[in-house]
């Protein structure tokens, strides 16, 4: 039996693993031969991540060959006080559990039928909560998946990740009218955290700020980064709450929607063959402007950014309403205008996202740590935050973007 143990929880051992292989397999005569699990990298705070590779057999089948299983093993930490500050409450992992086991079934079932294979997250291969919470998903990285740390050259291989976006989008809107699955009730809003408000936003905001103070003829905008400072989580929270009836549509979130929570599959040629959505804990039934916004970060930013902008809220809106009549739904599908009436009257996700976010796309990964903006020490994470905005295309870009906010009157 080979079992890597360091820093491995006591818990994730033979037992847990034929329990949960038996279970995918509906077999309990499956045996496990032997096994390794390994810390695997995680920034998402919300869960620690390990990897195991499994060799079973089942003695239904005798003279079958040993089956091998690859799998992504999550599991909820306790007494760990920066998930603590992080959550403060929160049902994250609660939310993904739901998510894997039974919301995206619900999807995928709902495109089968209809003729297409749709998928939005790796296989669900075990879950329980004894003696933690733990989720065990199928490995995609065998199959050839991987992550981009930055958008791709080509928009045309970032429209497949809005592609899909607009079919899990238009997939929430059928279960929510159906009640097939129940949908509608995630609720949680990252800016219901005063923490996370607290010590991400507005502290960014601040530092940012800082760096505004430094640039010659932006004084007017000063003012209204402390509004913003103040309002941040009000603001957030109010993006964050459903249309009511007749003022607008909602749709199910992902809720966090950037890159590293995208896997993608390239071919050969290193074009995007296929995706894969991962990290479900932020999922929130709103105005679709929360996966909108985080939407934008998912191709090159070019200099004629603002009509790419529009020309990927043209392809949204197209995919959603193909996705739409694909799966049966009578109802008009939203508008084009009805999207970008959710764009422009919840402006302020938009600014806090060319803040606290994109701000992410420019870092080099190999010299930062996620810790350092987390830390303790206020100085120390005051300069992480700062930093952020060292790169010259982020400031040109981000001058351009504030004069579009006043002009938008977003702030």
């Amino acid at each position: 039996m080979e079992n890597k143990v360091e820093e491995v929880p006591e818990y994730l051992n033979s037992a847990l693993l034929t329990k949960a292989i038996q279970s995918f397999k509906n077999d309990e005569t499956i045996e496990l031969i032997k096994f390794e699990i390994n810390p695997a990298f995680s920034e998402h705070y919300a869960s620690k991540m390990y990897r195991s590779k499994m060799e079973f057999k089942s003695t239904k089948y005798p003279q079958s060959e040993n089956e091998v299983l690859n799998v992504v093993i999550k599991t909820k930490p306790v007494n760990d006080p920066m998930l603590d500050m992080v959550l403060s409450g929160g049902p994250l992992f609660e939310t993904e559990m739901e998510m894997y086991e039974k919301v995206l079934p619900g999807m995928h079932q709902l495109y089968e039928r209809n003729g297409m294979k749709v998928e939005f997250g790796p296989e669900l291969i075990y879950i329980t909560t004894e003696p933690t919470s733990i989720i065990i998903l199928k490995d995609l990285t065998p199959d050839g998946y991987t992550i981009f740390r930055n958008p791709p050259e080509n928009i045309e291989d970032s429209k497949l990740f809005i592609k899909r976006l607009a079919q899990f989008h238009a997939a929430s809107i059928y279960l929510a009218e159906s009640n097939e699955v129940e949908v509608t009730h995630f609720e949680y809003s990252i800016y219901k955290s005063e923490n996370i408000v607290d010590h991400f936003f507005r502290d960014t905001i601040k530092a940012f700020r800082e760096v505004v103070e430094g640039w010659d003829g932006y004084e007017d905008y000063l003012p209204k980064l402390e509004h913003l400072i103040e309002n941040i989580g009000a603001s957030g929270v109010k993006s964050y709450t459903p249309n009511s009836k007749g003022c607008g549509f909602n749709v199910l979130n992902h809720g966090d929607f950037h890159l590293r929570n995208i896997l993608i599959k390239p071919d050969a040629e290193r074009r995007i063959e296929n995706v894969s959505f991962v990290d479900y804990q932020l999922n929130v039934w709103c105005s679709p402007v929360v996966d909108l916004t985080y939407m934008m970060g998912l191709f090159k930013i070019a200099d004629n950014y603002t009509d790419q902008k529009a020309e990927i809220v043209v392809f949204y809106h197209q995919e959603l309403v193909n996705a739409l009549k694909s799966i049966g739904y009578m109802k008009p599908p939203p508008s084009l205008l009805d999207v970008n009436i959710e764009l422009l009257k919840h402006g302020s996700m938009n600014i806090a996202i060319w803040i606290n976010f994109f701000p992410f796309m420019f870092i080099d990964w190999e010299t930062v740590s996620v810790d350092d903006m987390m830390a303790n020490d206020s100085e120390k994470s005051r300069n992480f935050k700062k930093n952020l905005y060292n790169s010259p295309v982020l400031r040109s870009l981000l001058k351009s973007e504030m004069r579009q906010w006043m002009l938008k009157g977003w702030w």
